[in-house]
């Protein structure tokens, strides 16, 4: 009650007994009500002022741990810039050092190779000289027989002078190198040997043969001595140009001293060079096994589309295009196939490891509407991937299906599970058919040795609620051992990440597509339940918070690289609106400050500003 109330109180009660007591009770008990109303006022204010310090001193509490985090950190840094500036400089002294070493190991090779050169063209002038003689000597004494049995012998009786030409043009028939006799059988052919670093070269030379002058027979020793290359493709054979090379199937350190028997031409259009033979393969040099070999050593750079064409030309090719070496790794990307032609690999992919097959589409018929060409397409590519799968069988280690809508849907993930049952890496990911549970469920009771698994839906995906936790629970439950998985999807929830990552406790590689906000809550039940061993942390079209990254980066010790893919529109749905662009620049300069400071090296950002430039 006021005082106007007192004074109304009092004019009516004057007159009356005990009127001045009764007026200052009520001014009493005005007096007391304003009080009271005065000490709820200042108790609101000090609740007010309470939480005010509780947030001040939370506040202060996180901002001293990211300093002692950050003080660390950066102790550590220097620690570890200090060791890293001792390694450059030893390791800059030991490059000076090689690189001395090798400059004057060069130097003494070259001078070596010269002198060693120069010492094998003298024996080999020698050996021509000596040859040359021992031929001229054994002509002058079988004329000299030849005369003196003539005068002694009737006329009739005819023995022919075997002159130097004569000699080796008999030398070199076929019938004198198999029986090794001379004319009468009374001469056995003599041999010039000269063996170059453990290399035995028989040498038939005439005057009119000889090495052609100055053209060194060492040109490089160990390099083929014709400019031209050699045909049969081996080192230190015979081919049919004439030349010596260095077989290939040996290496470059091994030598052989039990070769055949080599002749030495040069080369002349009327040399039959069908009957060159390969001392180390003992067949032609024109032989098909040679040219395979060659054959084989192109064909292993070109694409499945060009294989397949070369193989084409002819009956050879097609037999070389056809060597399982060549279908180690398929890979399929960018193109229009058809099943037949899966169909066709086959026959060629029963040693397959690897099998690639990237964003691939159907030929569409003409005057065919997109509604026919979609219902005409539809998993037509599985009859023929199921051949293909049946023929590499459990050679295929990897498996990786991207971006090919329509035309291949999750049952190829159902097919993979029945025949590739060594499957170590699989890479599924599809807009229009994701996988869902008992797809996973199938393939976790048919491929229990994957390691690694890629199975997040793309963005936009037609069935966002398909991959779900459900399908998270089961990957952690079928697949422990896993090192590296991606998942994604408006449907994975953090119950089903939990899930999975206190399952995989070897788990080094996380990927997250399309998920839910990553909050600090998130990042602290994630934490919490595994990711001890997590080394690479990425987040494509997931919204993060900078404290949820700070908060992985403190608890995940071993985690080196972060990445973070986003755009303002992962964050709100409405991404035109002016306070959405003013958060997400505010999200985006932390981030920044993070990767610049705590996290430098580690946290990669590649974000999409160019809508919030926009708005601002």
């Amino acid at each position: 009650m006021g005082r106007e109330g007192a004074s109304g109180c009092m004019k009516a009660q004057r007159g009356q007994p005990g009127w001045g007591l009764a007026w200052l009770e009520a001014l009493m008990m005005g007096e007391l009500e304003r009080k009271s109303a005065e000490v709820r006022v200042a108790k609101k204010e000090k609740e007010k002022l309470r939480r005010a310090k509780e947030e001040l001193e939370e506040r202060n509490s996180q901002l001293k741990r990211q300093l002692s985090i950050a003080a660390e950190m950066m102790t550590d840094l220097r620690r570890e810039v200090i060791e890293k500036q001792r390694e450059l400089t030893s390791k800059e002294r030991q490059v000076c050092e090689l690189s001395v070493f090798l400059r004057d190991t060069a130097l003494k090779e070259a001078d070596a190779k010269l002198r060693l050169q120069e010492f094998i063209e003298e024996l080999l002038e020698r050996a021509v000289t000596a040859e040359t003689l021992l031929l001229d000597q054994h002509t002058q004494a079988q004329s000299r027989y030849a005369r003196s049995r003539s005068r002694s012998h009737s006329q009739s009786h005819y023995t022919p002078v075997l002159t130097h030409q004569t000699y080796l043009r008999y030398a070199h028939t076929p019938h004198c190198r198999s029986s090794g006799a001379g004319m009468n059988g009374s001469y056995q052919r003599s041999q010039s040997v000269s063996v170059v670093s453990g290399h035995t070269y028989q040498q038939h030379v005439s005057p009119d043969k000889r090495w052609p002058r100055g053209v060194k027979r060492t040109l490089s020793l160990g390099s083929c001595m014709c400019e031209r290359g050699c045909v049969c493709g081996r080192r230190w054979c015979l081919c049919e140009r004439g030349c010596v090379c260095v077989s290939s199937d040996e290496g470059d350190d091994s030598w052989s001293a039990d070769t055949s028997e080599l002749s030495l031409w040069p080369h002349t259009p009327s040399r039959d060079v069908s009957q060159a033979v390969c001392p180390f393969c003992s067949k032609p040099s024109r032989s098909l096994e040679c040219v395979c070999i060659a054959l084989r050593c192109v064909f292993a750079y070109l694409d499945v589309h060009t294989l397949l064409n070369a193989a084409e030309v002819c009956r050879a090719w097609r037999n070389v295009s056809r060597h399982s070496s060549l279908w180690i790794h398929v890979t399929l990307e960018n193109t229009h196939i058809s099943s037949t032609l899966l169909v066709s690999l086959s026959r060629c992919c029963n040693q397959t490891r690897s099998l690639t097959m990237r964003s691939l589409t159907a030929p569409r018929r003409h005057h065919a509407s997109a509604e026919e060409h979609y219902r005409n397409t539809r998993g037509c590519l599985e009859s023929g991937l199921e051949v293909l799968l049946r023929a590499t069988g459990r050679s295929l280690m990897e498996l990786n299906v991207s971006d090919c809508p329509n035309i291949l849907t999750d049952r190829c993930v159902w097919l993979a599970s029945c025949y590739c049952r060594s499957l170590q890496t699989l890479t599924y990911r599809s807009a229009t058919d994701p996988v869902g549970p008992e797809v996973i469920w199938a393939l976790g009771a048919g491929c229990r040795n994957i390691t690694c698994l890629q199975v997040a839906p793309l963005q936009p995906c037609l069935q966002p609620s398909r991959f779900g936790n459900r399908c998270l629970q089961l990957i952690g439950r079928c697949w422990p051992q896993l090192s590296e998985v991606g998942v994604g999807g408006v449907g994975c929830g953090v119950q089903g990440l939990a899930s999975l990552v206190k399952s995989c406790v070897s788990l080094r590689s996380l990927q997250l597509h399309g998920v839910c906000e990553v909050s600090v809550s998130v990042a602290q039940q994630l934490c919490r339940e595994g990711l001890r061993c997590l080394e690479t942390l990425e987040f494509h079209s997931t919204p993060v918070s900078p404290d949820a990254l700070l908060h992985f980066h403190s608890m995940c010790g071993q985690l080196r690289r972060v990445l973070v893919q986003v755009s303002i529109s992962d964050y709100f749905q409405d991404p035109d609106r002016e306070e959405a662009h003013r958060h997400f620049n505010q999200t985006v300069n932390k981030m920044q400050a993070l990767q610049s400071s705590i996290l430098s090296g580690i946290l990669h950002l590649r974000l999409d500003r160019c809508s919030s430039m926009e708005g601002q």
